[in-house]
């Protein structure tokens, strides 16, 4: 009778890990290998797309928004579906030979299991020369902080990246565009005929650079 119940209790508990078994080779994550960790560093790039519109003329400081890890970039596959949240520093329209400003700040990424990671980042191009690729993804040729981009209303496009180097309102010999300052940036921008609000649609392209380090794990 003792072994009887032996035979069964070992039975029991055979069926059981078997279960347990099936169910994590039935996880996406355990079955397919997907859980990714990753040490993002200050001056690290993630490429993101733009979820909603954004204008100088009619978003406001303070409003959120959010934009899409763009996973099809070389090295951000294990990013598919990830969300980076930002919010709008500063929005200012356009006012006669002033072109209309956007200064954008990111704060938070949420990856699509839902973990949520604070961040600190700002707006960089993705075309002009301001990152290169080291270990397998983007980064910032230059960490410096002070050197801040803003979207500026100026150029034939919905508008362009700036550093504006002198401060207070923006004049086109303050840009520098590609590393074109001055009378060069008015030759670029084709001067004060092209002076205009920021107009960013949907799925705009754009990068954001981390201030400060974290660490990613997605499964």
């Amino acid at each position: 009778m003792i072994k009887q119940h032996s035979v069964k209790s070992l039975l029991v508990v055979g069926a059981m890990l078997a279960v347990g078994t099936a169910y994590s080779l039935s996880s996406p994550a355990a079955a397919q290998g997907r859980v990714h960790h990753t040490s993002f560093r200050a001056g690290d790039v993630i490429p993101v797309r733009l979820d909603t519109k954004l204008a100088s003329d009619k978003s406001r400081r303070g409003d959120r928004f959010t934009t899409s890890v763009d996973s099809d970039k070389e090295g951000y596959s294990y990013m598919r579906g990830a969300k980076i949240e930002g919010v709008v520093r500063k929005a200012s329209p356009k006012q006669g030979n002033q072109p209309g400003m956007l200064d954008l700040n990111f704060t938070r990424l949420r990856t699509r299991d839902g973990k949520s990671y604070p961040l600190s980042g700002s707006i960089i191009g993705l075309e002009n020369g301001e990152i290169e690729r080291k270990d397998g993804i983007l980064v910032a040729k230059t960490t410096d902080k002070k050197k801040h981009l803003e979207y500026a209303g100026i150029g034939a496009g919905v508008g362009a990246l700036a550093n504006i180097l002198g401060g207070g309102k923006l004049k086109l010999e303050n840009v520098l565009l590609g590393g074109v300052l001055g009378a060069g940036a008015a030759q670029v921008t084709g001067g004060s005929k092209q002076i205009h609000d920021v107009n960013l649609k949907e799925g705009t392209k754009m990068g954001v650079r981390l201030d400060r380090p974290f660490n990613y794990q997605n499964y």
